[in-house]
């Protein structure tokens, strides 16, 4: 793993600029084709309030002359990476990180948005959440069945001003939120 990206405080064509960068940069082989593969919730799967990141990235590098990529995304809604574990499209044993067929160069994973901050800040179940999801995946499936695969976690926003599970975890603080 080498790459953490926040894009708090972001514009959101500014924030896939800096992932299509760290994909670049965080891969070793120069390839001109990537095969990406995002795992996260409704941040990165697209609502009615959220834009859809995969399609938005796979727009980058369709205008990129130089490099293109194949852009597979795994959200479900509220999910969280502790929950990807034991979901057999992901580690099943034809799953997105079980199946050692799939050729990822790159894996995003994103967590519910509240849980780092909760984790840090609290411990307790947010902290085994935390720690019984991206750490199992990164070295229970991508190292094992995708060793040369690149991972970059992808930290969504923090909470707007006003809402209350700002106020209640964080002190209705969007920094605090996010330096956890």
């Amino acid at each position: 793993m080498r790459k953490c990206f926040n894009h708090a405080n972001a514009s959101g064509s500014i924030i896939l600029v800096f992932v299509v960068w760290a994909i670049l940069c965080a891969t070793s082989a120069l390839a001109d084709d990537f095969n990406v593969l995002i795992i996260g919730n409704s941040y990165v799967g697209g609502t009615a309030t959220a834009r859809d990141v995969s399609l938005d990235l796979q727009g980058i590098f369709n205008a990129d002359s130089n490099h293109s990529a194949t852009i597979t995304k795994y959200a479900v809604n509220g999910g969280t990476l502790k929950g990807r574990v034991n979901d057999p499209a992901v580690t099943g044993p034809l799953g997105l990180l079980g199946d050692p067929n799939n050729d990822w160069d790159v894996v995003i994973l994103q967590e519910r948005s509240l849980r780092p901050g909760l984790a840090m800040k609290n411990g307790g179940s947010e902290l085994s959440g935390l720690d019984d999801g991206g750490p199992v995946l990164i070295d229970d499936y991508i190292k094992q069945f995708h060793p040369h695969s690149e991972v970059l976690l992808y930290n969504t926003w923090a909470r707007e001003l006003g809402n209350q599970d700002l106020i209640d975890d964080f002190n209705n603080d969007p920094n605090e939120m996010l330096l956890f």
